[in-house]
Formats: structure tokens, sequence, C-alpha cells
């Protein structure tokens, strides 16, 4: 079974600090757990951690967003909009600070793609790891 490395990766994004996703290897699905490790399959967290047909997605700690922001702005050819750029994600409140200059450049639908791309990797690099094929 082959997983659809773009849904995963938007599930990814919509992670809060404190929810999970588990990949079953057997059927297909993804089992979700909130914060207090609630599943609506009435599943319980600690057997699927011991259950080898589970596999945990990355965790929100796991991916790097400040990371995938700096790695936009070397890609930008535009030297003001990089410059705009560093200054905002060296500041406090960087992440907000980010869009505003994103979306000031009108060049927020390129970070959206952007982001998108990086979290695909993620999602890629997370079967590799796990011997897990992608389409």
């Amino acid at each position: 079974m082959k997983i659809n490395e773009k849904e995963i990766a938007q599930e990814l994004q919509t992670l809060s600090d404190e929810d999970c996703f588990y990949y079953n290897k057997t059927t297909g699905e993804l089992e979700y757990f909130n914060s207090e490790k609630e599943n609506p399959n009435d599943l319980d967290i600690d057997e699927i951690d011991e259950d080898e047909n589970f596999v945990a997605l990355p965790s929100k700690y796991s991916i790097d967003d400040y990371e995938i922001m700096k790695d936009f702005m070397f890609a930008q050819e535009d030297k003001k909009i990089h410059d705009a750029i560093y200054d905002a994600i060296h500041q406090k409140g960087a992440f907000r600070k980010f869009r505003q200059v994103i979306e000031q450049a009108g060049i927020l639908q390129k970070w959206y793609e952007f982001r998108d791309k990086e979290y695909e990797e993620i999602v890629k690099e997370w079967c590799e790891t796990n011997g897990l094929e992608w389409e």
C-alpha cells in the first residue's frame, strides 16, 4: 500500500503541539489522537505504540517550521525580499512578521507552495525511515 505524501503532508500542517497521528500499515488509515491522547475510534495510544502495524507520523516538535522559513528566505532571488524576510525572522514575533513580509511582497502563494513541498519531503523521509512506499 502506497502513502499519498501530499495528503499526509497536509495533515502534518494541521497538527497542534499535542496532537499526533499514527499510520496503520495494514489498512492505510491514519489514526488521530488529541492532546488528551483520546482517539475517535477508542484506540489506546499505549497499545498502538507497541503494535508493529502502526507507525507514528512526525510530531509538530520534530518539524522545524523556522528552518523552512529560512530555506524560503534563501530561495528568494530578490535581495529586498530576502533581506526583509531576514529582518522579520530575527525579531520577536518572527512567524507573524514573516507572514506580514511575504503578504506585502505578494508571495504568499509562493510560500504555500514552497512549504507544501518541504512537508512532502519530510513525509518521504519518514516513509524511507519506516520502509513505506509513497506516491
